[in-house]
């Protein structure tokens, strides 16, 4: 099967949805952070807004 579903994303206000990357050197920066950070900066913004996280597949087998 080949097909992907595209929708909206279900929030009030997409246009201030951004994304956060660390920079570790002036020129690299990464978008991969561990669950214990993204737990400790969500409780960070508790309150004044939201963090949500994604993972992208890089290939999948399905077996019947």
């Amino acid at each position: 099967m080949n097909a992907v579903l595209l929708r909206t994303l279900p929030v009030a206000e997409p246009d201030q949805l951004f994304a956060v990357n660390k920079v570790l050197s002036p020129d690299r920066q990464s978008s991969q952070y561990s669950w214990p950070a993204f737990e400790d900066a969500r409780k960070t913004v508790a309150g004044r807004t939201e963090l949500c996280a994604f993972t992208t597949a890089t290939g999948m087998q399905i077996h019947s």
